[in-house]
């Protein structure tokens, strides 16, 4: 049998379903009709041997889950470099949230290792709210430590 019998056998049972108010099934049967479209002079059995290798054939890997170590490396870099400085701090941290390709996996990836924190992060907010607390917490060290030096003889 080829597909164009088949074809001619399915419309005239999707005009029969949409006939008789079975809008559901007759919408599945003009799906079906759509995807064989285009093989009308290919036989069923080709058809479904060919439709068999396309899905039996190896999908490319998603790149969505790819990280971009160099550029999250230097990001961490950067963010380590500033210390305690305010306004280098800020300029690395404004580098990074307004970099639009860093995604959600390259910034968490940041936050990790800048922070040295395993944690999973459910928005690109909270990862840039970790880092900025991590930032507060190193600043707010050195600065206690700096008063502890200046107030010990020793």
């Amino acid at each position: 049998m080829e597909v164009r019998e088949l074809c001619e056998i399915l419309e005239q049972l999707r005009i029969m379903h949409d006939s008789e108010g079975a809008k559901t099934q007759a919408r599945d049967f003009q799906k079906v009709l759509d995807i064989l479209d285009g093989h009308e002079d290919e036989t069923v059995v080709e058809f479904v041997q060919n439709t068999r290798q396309l899905l039996a054939a190896p999908t490319p890997s998603r790149k969505k889950n790819q990280v971009d170590e160099v550029n999250v490396r230097r990001y961490i870099e950067s963010l380590k470099n500033t210390g305690s400085d305010r306004p280098a701090f800020e300029a690395a941290f404004n580098s990074l949230k307004n970099d639009s390709k860093m995604r959600k996996a390259e910034l968490v990836e940041v936050a990790r290792g800048y922070t040295g924190y395993e944690m999973s992060y459910k928005t690109r907010k909270h990862a840039l709210d970790d880092i900025r607390a991590k930032f507060t917490e190193i600043a707010r060290q050195e600065a206690r430590s700096s008063i502890i030096d200046k107030i010990t003889p020793w």
